[in-house]
């Protein structure tokens, strides 16, 4: 709810923001080693793991132009995101 709370308060459009039933939102713990290098532990299941999209939301992406499109690149490890 935060981060749907802080793109709310950016005027950013949470239109396309999909919450799942039953399954929490997804999050990673990144460890960074001593040499630098970062190490992740994915939760799952998640929400991430569940994307769809209906012809509806699929037209409204691809209609028009924009400033810019997030996809995230966790919830692509799903097999129904490919």
């Amino acid at each position: 709810m935060k981060a749907l709370q802080y793109i709310h308060d950016n005027s950013l459009s949470t239109k396309l923001i999909q919450k799942v039933k039953d399954h929490p939102t997804g999050y990673v713990d990144i460890i960074i080693g001593v040499d630098g290098s970062p190490s992740y532990d994915i939760y799952r299941p998640a929400a991430f793991d569940y994307p769809v999209l209906t012809n509806e939301q699929m037209d409204e992406i691809t209609s028009f132009k924009h400033d810019w499109l997030y996809f995230g690149t966790v919830q692509q490890m799903s097999i129904v995101a490919w």
